[in-house]
């Protein structure tokens, strides 16, 4: 945000009054400092570039940890719209929630204790932040550990890269407009067809029967040759 709107910001929801001019030469002192830290983190985390556990030293039992990984567009000043990628780990607790189709009481996971990092450019400088943030909250330690993405190659390249013991797996939403690509391609949209596959493979794909959706979209291919791989 310009620096005008930065310091109207500070002096409505801090109290704090000050002048853009001072907003702008904090910003560049403090980002230098920033930026030295953010090196000496990631060359730490690089320092040993493994997943292994230290010898000697066992899993948490209970320690279960994901991260997660994304890109989204942003402004920046005088240059236009650009990719920056953000990442998140977490940790992993359950609790009891209530199944949307069976209505039945279930263990549901969620992340709690999430900590972030982003990197405005390639997907290179964000594995390294990412795993440098995951090391420094004990990573290793997870007795279980997972990487949640859209299924973007870059995430799965950097999973591979820095996090190749954990389970990768594809997050619900992203999921759910895979098989809606799926259901366009088997049925004419808008159709009641189109509709009942896309709600059959949903509901089978939220209850983790991925064996089921697998089947579904087989079939629908053999009913349509065409769309078989070559």
């Amino acid at each position: 945000m310009p620096f005008e709107q930065a310091a109207e910001i500070l002096l409505e929801v801090g109290q704090i009054a000050i002048a853009p001019s001072t907003v702008w030469r904090l910003t560049g002192k403090w980002t230098q400092k920033m930026e030295v830290l953010h090196r000496q983190e990631v060359a730490r985390a690089q320092a040993l570039p493994c997943t292994m556990r230290p010898v000697g030293e066992s899993a948490e039992t209970h320690k279960r940890m994901g991260a997660s990984m994304d890109g989204t567009m942003i402004h920046i000043r005088e240059e236009g719209w650009k990719e920056t990628k953000v990442g998140c780990v977490y940790d992993v607790e359950t609790r009891q929630g209530t199944d949307p189709v069976t209505h039945e009481r279930i263990e549901v996971g969620g992340a709690v204790d999430s900590s972030y990092v982003a990197h405005l450019g390639g997907p290179e400088g964000l594995g390294q932040a990412l795993w440098a943030e995951a090391r420094q909250r004990d990573w290793m330690m997870a007795a279980e550990s997972q990487v949640i993405g859209d299924g973007a190659a870059w995430i799965w390249n950097l999973a591979e890269e820095h996090f190749y013991t954990s389970h990768r797996t594809v997050d619900f939403y992203h999921a759910v407009e895979h098989l809606a690509e799926v259901a366009r391609l088997l049925y004419e949209e808008g159709t009641p067809a189109h509709a009942r596959w896309l709600s059959r493979t949903k509901a089978l794909l939220y209850q983790g029967d991925v064996r089921r959706v697998i089947s579904a979209i087989e079939l629908g291919i053999r009913r349509k040759p065409a769309l078989a791989p070559a």
